[in-house]
């Protein structure tokens, strides 16, 4: 399974040690050293990296390797090493360190624990700021950063959550790309207001602009034989977000869509697993007593439904003005709004 799309300031990681020159410098390797501070350069090699992470799931220190271009370090049960590129960035290594991990703990602490027990993400210098990044079987991401990129890009970063939550999730036969995609479209945003990097109002307004465009407009066809970007991503972000609001509603918010996807991959449902769909539809009827994932896809993968997305927004309490978005506290499902992103 993969994907493919179009943070922290520095002050929360110590730089990394400069040792003969910058540690991402291709040459330092090449320059003649005495035996004492060859030992010193070692040491400093050596040297652990903090990056805190309060607030989040355990993030502990990254042991960077003699190159200066391999970090690893763990989060709640998953090792992630880091792969720096050779070209010259803006941002330090901590910088990139800092991006990576808290991303990881976001995750980490919405599943109660990182998706998958080893990870390695390779990040390459290209183009402007985070500007695409792909999940290959549960193993790898590779990330593309530009050169000048700022702690700004990482700190508005959406990439490398969505990417992450691809490790928390099976892959499906193809047809069904857009549950998977769709899958890490709607819960990226929820698990970074729950970090705390992104606002509730933010989010929100975000869905209210990208749900239509996963309407089937002129296509004859449902979600599951139309593979279109904004079917394959939106339209599918738009069954995940239904599917979260009918189990909340069906269930009296005894359940919610937060507990099948945890079932899901404490089942063995992660990135390096292929399931049948039938299976995931199960494991929502299972855990929730309610069968809305299976209900939902009988009524949007076969059959080109236009959702009405603004009766939604009315029950949730949300209302675009000229100034921005406002929430409605007293709309009838304003307390699910709310519990969404807690």
């Amino acid at each position: 399974m993969s994907s493919l799309c179009p943070a922290v300031p520095a002050s929360l990681c110590p730089a990394v040690p400069e040792v003969v020159g910058n540690l991402r410098d291709a040459n330092y390797r090449r320059r003649s050293l005495s035996p004492m501070r060859t030992l010193l350069t070692l040491l400093l090699l050596a040297t652990i990296v903090a990056l805190d992470a309060a607030d989040f799931a355990p993030w502990t220190t990254a042991a960077v390797d003699k190159s200066g271009r391999e970090a690893t370090f763990t989060v709640a049960g998953g090792t992630i090493t880091v792969v720096l590129p050779e070209a010259q960035l803006a941002l330090t290594q901590a910088d990139v360190l800092a991006w990576v991990g808290q991303a990881a703990s976001g995750v980490a602490t919405y599943f109660g624990h990182f998706p998958v027990a080893r990870l390695r993400v390779e990040i390459s210098a290209r183009g402007k700021g985070v500007n695409s990044g792909v999940m290959f079987g549960g193993r790898l991401i590779r990330i593309a950063l530009g050169q000048q990129a700022t702690t700004a890009d990482l700190a508005s970063d959406w990439v490398m959550t969505h990417e992450m939550v691809h490790l928390a999730f099976p892959d499906l036969d193809e047809r069904y790309l857009w549950m998977e995609e769709g899958l890490a479209t709607y819960l990226e945003p929820i698990i970074r207001v729950r970090a705390g990097t992104l606002s509730a109002s933010t989010m929100w307004h975000e869905l209210m602009v990208g749900l239509p465009k996963g309407q089937p407009g002129r296509s004859p066809v449902g979600l599951d034989d139309d593979h279109s970007w904004g079917r394959t991503y939106w339209g599918g972000a738009g069954y995940w977000l239904l599917a979260d609001l009918r189990i909340r509603e069906q269930t009296a918010g005894r359940h919610t869509l937060d507990d099948v996807l945890r079932a899901v991959l404490a089942a063995g449902g992660d990135g390096t697993s292929t399931w049948p769909l039938a299976k995931v539809l199960a494991m929502g009827r299972t855990v929730t007593g309610v069968d809305v994932l299976a209900d939902l896809h009988r009524e949007l993968g076969s059959a080109p439904v236009n959702v009405d997305y603004a009766a939604w927004w009315i029950k949730l309490g949300l209302r675009q003005e000229a100034g921005g978005l406002v929430f409605d506290d007293a709309a009838p499902l304003a307390a699910m709004r709310r519990t969404i992103t807690r």
